[in-house]
């Protein structure tokens, strides 16, 4: 119970930046990069990569993280489907086993879930009742899109019960959108989900979420 601190780690792309991209520069595999952060899309089964997460891993956990928020899972689902899901997994898989005590939590990667789910304690749907939109205001996440996060999280929770899923949605701060973040607070709570909203930056949460 209480609140939980979790370091951010990107097991699908690294960034130039980032500690993760000692791995690339030592040959890991590269899929491809992501055209809109600019990213490299790591292949996850790579074992130089594989090597690189478990040390930061261990290292976030060790430095006093209650856990991990596991990002970017999607990137080399997205380019290489079937191929990389057996990646994700095992990656997964072997976080969980180098920090078992940690709480894991990982960002969509649905074409996985039905290996990687036993092994985190959450799944955030990203976008599951409003996302980015045109301009920096925000678009309302489709019906159709909707009823498929939906039966992704059913998989979530048929593969691991346990499983606490949790959504976050991206709306503008402005007097006009309170009612916009109340209906998509409310849509979230139906469903069982614990709700997050998030100016589309990802500087601010507002505040109608934790209440």
């Amino acid at each position: 119970g209480g609140q939980k601190l979790l370091a951010y780690l990107s097991i699908g792309e690294a960034t130039a930046d980032g500690p993760s991209h000692e791995a690339v520069a030592a040959g890991a595999r590269v899929l491809g990069v992501n055209a809109e952060w600019g990213g490299a899309i790591v292949d996850p089964s790579d074992p130089l990569w594989v090597a690189q997460m478990l040390k930061l891993a261990a290292s976030f956990v060790s430095k006093g993280y209650d856990g991990l928020f596991l990002d970017a899972a999607d990137s080399p689902l997205s380019l290489c489907g079937a191929a990389a899901v057996s990646g994700v997994t095992s990656l997964v898989a072997a976080i969980r086993s180098t920090v078992p005590g940690a709480v894991l939590v990982i960002n969509r990667g649905f074409e996985s879930m039905q290996g990687v789910a036993p092994h985190v304690d959450g799944v955030l749907l990203e976008g599951f009742y409003s996302s980015y939109g045109v301009g920096g205001a925000h678009a309302l996440t489709s019906q159709s899109d909707r009823a498929w996060l939906l039966a992704q999280a059913s998989v979530a929770k048929r593969m691991n019960p346990g499983i606490k899923i949790f959504s976050l949605d991206y709306i503008e701060q402005a007097p006009s959108t309170r009612a916009v973040v109340s209906d998509a607070i409310a849509y979230s709570r139906a469903h069982g989900f614990a709700p997050y909203v998030s100016t589309p930056d990802l500087q601010r949460i507002r505040t109608e979420t934790v209440r």
